[in-house]
């Protein structure tokens, strides 16, 4: 069997002691009047709605829905009830 021939690699980048300065995140903290909430998805269902989310974000999917079960069991949407509690304010 013939010998394989070395792989050159790139040299490695040097390496700095400086301290790392924070980067201004490009997606800052949304509004205290979001609360955050966890979903748990089985595996084949996750991948779906990542597929579906080629098209539309994950977001825009999950809270369609979202909006699609309190209309049925409120009678309001999210956009109704966001609307709601800005003029409360």
């Amino acid at each position: 069997m013939a010998k394989r021939s070395a792989i050159k690699l790139p040299p490695k980048p040097a390496v700095s002691c400086e301290p790392v300065i924070a980067q201004k995140r490009d997606n800052p903290k949304p509004p205290k009047r979001y609360a955050r909430a966890s979903l748990y998805l089985l595996r084949p269902v996750h991948e779906e709605l990542r597929k579906l989310a080629f098209q539309r974000s994950q977001y825009e999917l999950v809270q369609e829905r979202v909006d699609v079960v309190l209309e049925k069991y409120c009678g309001k949407t999210s956009r109704e009830l966001a609307a709601n509690e800005e003029s409360a304010m």
